[in-house]
C-alpha cells in the first residue's frame, strides 16, 4: 500500500501553536497581546478617578475596544465592570430612551444577582420584582412588534405569554431560592409595564446601594444607530443618546465609557474649545482620540504576537527589512488592517513554501490588493 505522506499545516509549517495575527478586539487570554497605550490607559484611570463619563474616539481597526477592553481588566478589581456591545432597533426618542435604560438596568440586575458578594447589599425580595417587571416589559415590547396594538385584555393575561427573559436558567434558579416560597406572592406584584420614569427610578434606586461604583463600557452604540437610522444625520442622534446618561447619573455610583468613531470628534473638539453650544461636556465631559500605529508601536505589537503565538524567532526572521513600514504605509497606519495583512502575508508565504515574508512576495501581495492605485512611497520601495 502506497504511503501517503501528509503535508504540514501552515502552524506546524512556521513552528507556531496559534494564528500569529489577531484581528478582532483583544480579549480573554488574547488580551496578552496587547502593547503600549500606557498614556491613553492613565488618562482614563486618571478621568475615572475624578468619575468622569468618558469617551475614546478613534477610526474603525485603530483599537478602541481592545483599549477599552485591557483597561476593564485592569479595574476589576476596583470596580464593579460591564463590557455591552450596544444593540438597539429604537424608531423614536422615546423607545430610544427606553431602550438604552432598560439595556442598563438589565446589566445591572444581571450583575447583582450574579455576584454574592454585591447581593448581599440588596433584599432578594426587591430584585426578583425588579427582574420580573423588567421581563414583563420587553415581553409586551417583543410582542408588539410581532402583533398589532395590546389591548387592557391581552396585557392583563400577558404574564402566560412571557417571550423573554433577562436570566439565564442558573440565575433565576438562584434568586429564586433565595427567596423560597414567597415567589408565587412576589409574582403579582411584577405586572406592571416600565416608563422611561419608572425605568430612570429602578436604576437610580440600584445604585445608591451599591458599595462601590459600577463602570460600564459602552462599544457600537453610534454604529448602531448609524445603522438603524441611514436616511438622516446619525451623529445628533449619538448626541442626544448620550445626553440621556445625565438623567441617570444622580449619584456618583455609575460612569459610562464609550467608544465612538471619528465623526464624531470634532463636535467634541469644539465644545472643548468653547466654540458654540458646550452643553455636550456636561454628559461627557473627558474625550480622547486615538491614533494608529506608528512603526515602533507596530514592530512591538508584531513581536508580542509572534510570543504569545510560539514562535521561536523574532520579527526580522519572519520579515525581510522593510516590509513592515512598507505594509503599515500602504493601510495608512491602521492596526486592524495591518494585522490582517501580515496575516494574509505569511499565508502567501506558506503556499509558496517560503519561511520568510520577502520583498517579493510582499510586492505580489499589495499590487494584487491595490494595483496601481497605490501611495507612491511604497510603491517605489518596491522597485
Amino acid at each position: 500500500m502506497k504511503k501517503v505522506t501528509k503535508k504540514k499545516g501552515i502552524l506546524e509549517f512556521f513552528g507556531i501553536k496559534e494564528p500569529f495575527f489577531k484581528t478582532t478586539e483583544l480579549k480573554g487570554k488574547d488580551i496578552r497581546r496587547f502593547v503600549d497605550r500606557k498614556e491613553d490607559l492613565l488618562d482614563l484611570k486618571i478621568n475615572l478617578e475624578f468619575e468622569r463619563n468618558y469617551a475614546v474616539i478613534g477610526d474603525t481597526g485603530t483599537g478602541k475596544s481592545s483599549l477599552l477592553l485591557k483597561f476593564q481588566q485592569e479595574i476589576k478589581d476596583d470596580y464593579y465592570t460591564d463590557y455591552i456591545y450596544f444593540s438597539m432597533d429604537a424608531k423614536t426618542d422615546k423607545e430610544m430612551k427606553e431602550e438604552l435604560f432598560r439595556t442598563i438596568l438589565t446589566r445591572l440586575l444581571l450583575m447583582i444577582i450574579s455576584n454574592d458578594g454585591l447581593m448581599k447589599h440588596f433584599d432578594p425580595k426587591e430584585i426578583y420584582v425588579d427582574t420580573n417587571r423588567l421581563n414583563f416589559s420587553i415581553s409586551l415590547e417583543e410582542y408588539e412588534k410581532k402583533h398589532k396594538e395590546i389591548t387592557p385584555e391581552i396585557e392583563a393575561s400577558f404574564p402566560k405569554l412571557f417571550v423573554a427573559s433577562i436570566l439565564p436558567i442558573n440565575l433565576k434558579a438562584k434568586l429564586q431560592g433565595k427567596i423560597g416560597k414567597e415567589t408565587q406572592k412576589l409574582e403579582r406584584k411584577t405586572h406592571e409595564r416600565h416608563t422611561e420614569v419608572t425605568l430612570r427610578e429602578t436604576i437610580n434606586k440600584l445604585m445608591q446601594k451599591l458599595p462601590a461604583p459600577v463602570v460600564l463600557f459602552i462599544d457600537e452604540m453610534d454604529r448602531i444607530i448609524k445603522a438603524i437610522r441611514p436616511n438622516i444625520d446619525w451623529i445628533p442622534e449619538v448626541i442626544k443618546l448620550l445626553q440621556f446618561t445625565t438623567e441617570i447619573m444622580t449619584n456618583d455610583n455609575l460612569i459610562f465609557i464609550f467608544a465612538l468613531q471619528p465623526e464624531i470628534y470634532e463636535i467634541f473638539a469644539k465644545a472643548d474649545r468653547g466654540e458654540g453650544d458646550d452643553s455636550i461636556l456636561r454628559y461627557v465631559p473627558a474625550f480622547k482620540k486615538i491614533s494608529g500605529f506608528d512603526i515602533d508601536f507596530a514592530r512591538e505589537a508584531v513581536n508580542e504576537s509572534l510570543k504569545f503565538a510560539g514562535y521561536k524567532g523574532t520579527a526580522e526572521d519572519l520579515f525581510e527589512d522593510g516590509v513592515l513600514e512598507t505594509v503599515l504605509s500602504a493601510v495608512k497606519s491602521n492596526p486592524r488592517q495591518f494585522m490582517l495583512s501580515l496575516g494574509n502575508l505569511t499565508i502567501l508565504a506558506y503556499k509558496k513554501n517560503q519561511h520568510q515574508v520577502t520583498k517579493d512576495i510582499l510586492k505580489e501581495f499589495l499590487f494584487k490588493k491595490f494595483g496601481e492605485t497605490g501611495p507612491e512611497e511604497w510603491r517605489k520601495s518596491l522597485k
